[in-house]
């Protein structure tokens, strides 16, 4: 899918649609095609459908079926371009289309843009769209994971689809206007005139006719942006060869989820990742199934939010089960998490989270050395803070005081070289998002290296730290 859509958006970005024919069955069709659906089958893929069929002026340019006579998907399809000024225009199109035979989806698109809307649900026409797409502009994965949640004949056969976007509409207008904005926003503040991130959203939701505060911009942008992951770098020690690294599951992957995916398909072969939810029960009341972004390339586990973005277990637990979860909630899926198989009625427990965990940790332990997974420091010029110490004087103040304001907790981390998340828990009082922040510091900045929920501290900057300690007695 991610190969067809990145060909697609070459194509666009070279012209070569050139009528709305050309997006009929050279784009959209092949889009559809990706998701499962059987083109060659007009029962299931349906060309110039008639709604009522006396009327022969009611036609829907594409229509999609699971069983015959019910619509599941009403596609309105138009030439490169021509969205622009004709939104209104097509929304009382579809909205007459689906008064007589109502689908589940509808969708406006030039090839380009995608606008779905949920059909089934109350109130005007406009209000119904939940989910906006641009194929040139939103990043491949984002538009993948949108595509196969409310596109893909699979999604939408068991529900999910459906699940997904009443969820995504409980959102307010505004609220879902900022969230469509935020991936442009962030792209626009990289160029001239270089607005703010809060500017770069105002301006963006104005031209989705919605009126926010640079406050309420900025309010947004705390409460959901997270700092851009540092990549990571699997640090392995000169002297171990290639061919003797770690082989889990008869390959060497290098993500998270690809190594949890290879000890998976050894508890259980034939596997297919597709079928494998993460369900995370906090009591015996509730209870979620997480979708797993398998390709995701990072040393986190990320999990598939109602919304179809990425969010680490910590997040997307939160936004299902909100007050309810426990305190400590980052590490939920390592308390409280099964790896399910949904392929099976009824559904079949595959693992443990922690049984993966330790699995995984347990290999890498020995194969002589940890292998463990460091960040590389933003600024390359300074791969400490203490590196740049005597001339930047921000960085020396804060590491002063990260360092003699937590004395206990950074002499017990001195002394152990190796501490979890837990035990800087234990010996300074943070708040959940506090730990959070402290980890980020020490990876950011190459204070500690970290493998799965265990920081390594950093040998080169001990007498440092020690020095610190010493002169503050």
């Amino acid at each position: 899918m991610k190969e067809t859509l990145k060909d697609i958006r070459k194509k666009l970005a070279d012209n070569v649609y050139k009528n709305e024919e050309h997006v009929r069955l050279s784009l959209v069709a092949r889009i559809i095609k990706e998701l499962g659906w059987d083109l060659w089958n007009p029962i299931e893929v349906n060309s110039e459908f008639a709604v009522i069929p006396a009327e022969d002026q009611s036609r829907v340019d594409l229509a999609l079926f699971l069983h015959p006579y019910v619509p599941s998907v009403f596609l309105e399809i138009k030439a490169v371009g021509k969205l622009e000024g004709n939104i209104s225009q097509l929304e009382r199109q579809l909205r007459d289309y689906n008064r007589n035979n109502t689908a589940l989806f509808s969708i406006i698109t030039d090839g380009r843009k995608w606008r779905f809307y949920y059909s089934q649900t109350g109130g005007e026409f406009p209000q119904k769209c939940f989910k906006s797409l641009d194929i040139i502009e939103d990043d491949i994965d984002d538009l993948e994971i949108s595509f196969k949640g409310f596109l893909s004949k699979s999604e939408i056969s068991n529900g999910n689809a459906k699940r997904d976007a009443e969820s995504y509409l409980q959102l307010n207008q505004k609220q879902r206007a900022m969230e469509n904005a935020l991936p442009k926003a962030r792209r626009l503040v990289a160029e001239p005139p270089y607005p703010s991130l809060p500017d770069a959203l105002v301006q963006l939701v104005a031209e989705d006719r919605f009126s926010i505060t640079v406050e309420e911009a900025a309010n947004f942008i705390q409460e959901t942006i997270k700092r851009p992951p540092v990549k990571p770098t699997p640090s392995r020690p000169k002297h171990v060869p290639p061919d003797t690294l770690p082989d889990i599951g008869g390959f060497r992957p290098k993500s998270r989820a690809a190594q949890i995916m290879a000890y998976l398909k050894q508890v259980n072969r034939g596997l297919m990742p597709e079928h494998v939810k993460l369900r995370i029960q906090i009591d015996e009341e509730n209870m979620h199934d997480f979708r797993v972004a398998w390709e995701h390339p990072g040393d986190s586990l990320m999990l598939i939010s109602k919304k179809g973005m990425r969010l680490k277990q910590g997040k997307a637990a939160k936004e299902v089960f909100g007050s309810l979860l426990p305190e400590g909630y980052d590490n939920i899926g390592r308390k409280c998490g099964i790896f399910i198989d949904d392929s099976q009625i009824p559904t079949k427990k595959i693992a443990t989270y922690r049984e993966v965990e330790n699995h995984i940790w347990k290999i890498k332990a020995e194969a002589g050395a940890s292998l463990p997974i460091t960040f590389e420091p933003q600024d390359k010029k300074a791969k400490t803070y203490f590196d740049s110490i005597d001339v930047d004087v921000h960085k020396q103040k804060k590491v002063r005081d990260n360092i003699l304001n937590r004395k206990r907790l950074w002499n017990v981390f001195l002394e152990k070289k190796q501490m979890t998340s837990a035990e800087f828990k234990e010996l300074s009082e943070f708040r959940a998002k506090a730990i959070a922040g402290f980890e980020f510091f020490l990876t950011r900045n190459g204070l500690a290296s970290r493998f799965g929920d265990i920081f390594t501290l950093n040998e080169a900057v001990i007498p440092q730290i020690q020095k610190l300690l010493s002169e503050s007695q």
